[in-house]
């Protein structure tokens, strides 16, 4: 008869974890439904696959308005004692640093801003484009309140704003400064959003803008369905590398934050870290529309 340490090595040979074994490397994980508690539940198999279960537990709130709090009180205590692992939307600050969390960026999510191939200009001001997003209404638009337009060539726009039956798919671009309330509040309520749709209008009114998501660029410009200029924003265009390394003024990381010292090679703790700076992780990135994290120099 085979003994228990026979019969645990067999088991983990052919990718079964015994109960015993598995409770010691279970991390539990504390986010926001969205996007943070997404990204771990689409993880999952692959990280059981590593030897590593996630305990999914989703924080109640408004993720946009109170991102912050679940780094402070209780939870962050237990974030920094090793219990738990959650996740935020900005890196890490020197005194969270210094109060012992740690950080692996899972990938970045980023708003654009897409015009018909004639608008006469090519880059957008953020601090214009924010100040168009702060009116409480919409109102009339010229491309000069946007950014940089050449002499007699300032004209009225108008916004191409997607259908869609729900708002909660705009919530990270109202953070990202890429929508407002009151663009929000415009959109005409009767199909489920569709990029294309967009893009089409876009494309046959020359007066046209319409904020989107960076998907749009990673999904449809490969294969065109309509000529559409993608602009810049403070003469920065997004791609994947200014998404991922911040440069591109509307992105915003995904962090997973966790306790350094806890974080040991052998705990499950460290096998989730290892595990997210791995390719792997960068696949369920994308799968989640995030741009992965720029690969580490060196």
């Amino acid at each position: 008869m085979k003994s228990a340490l026979s019969l645990a090595a067999t088991a983990l040979a052919f990718g079964f974890v015994p109960a015993a074994l598995a409770e010691s490397d279970v991390v539990t994980v504390r986010a926001y439904f969205d996007p943070g508690f997404n990204y771990f539940r689409a993880a999952q198999d692959s990280l059981a696959q590593a030897g590593v279960k996630l305990e999914l537990k989703a924080v109640e709130g408004d993720w946009l308005k109170d991102e912050p709090l679940h780094l402070r009180g209780a939870t962050a205590k237990a974030v920094v004692a090793g219990a738990v692992v959650t996740t935020a939307t900005r890196h890490l600050t020197a005194a969270e640093r210094a109060a012992g969390l740690e950080e692996v960026t899972l990938g970045s999510f980023a708003g654009i801003v897409m015009a018909h191939p004639a608008a006469p200009i090519e880059s957008i001001d953020l601090k214009k484009w924010t100040a168009v997003l702060a009116r409480k209404k919409l109102g009339a638009l010229k491309w000069s309140e946007l950014g940089t337009v050449a002499a007699g060539k300032d004209g009225p726009v108008s916004w191409a704003l997607p259908d869609t039956m729900f708002k909660a798919w705009a919530a990270p671009l109202v953070k990202l400064r890429v929508l407002s309330e009151a663009i929000i509040a415009s959109m005409p309520k009767k199909t489920a959003i569709e990029p294309e749709d967009v893009s089409i209008r876009v494309s046959q009114d020359k007066t046209a803008i319409a904020p989107f998501g960076y998907n749009f660029v990673t999904e449809n410009l490969a294969h065109p369905l309509s000529p559409v200029k993608i602009l810049k924003v403070d003469g920065v265009a997004p791609t994947n590398a200014t998404v991922a390394d911040g440069t591109y003024p509307l992105a915003m990381p995904l962090v997973a934050v966790y306790a350094a010292k806890a974080a040991t090679p052998q705990s499950a703790l460290g096998k989730l870290v290892t595990w997210l700076k791995s390719e792997r992780s960068a696949r369920v990135a994308t799968m989640r529309a995030l741009v992965p994290a720029a690969p580490a120099k060196g």
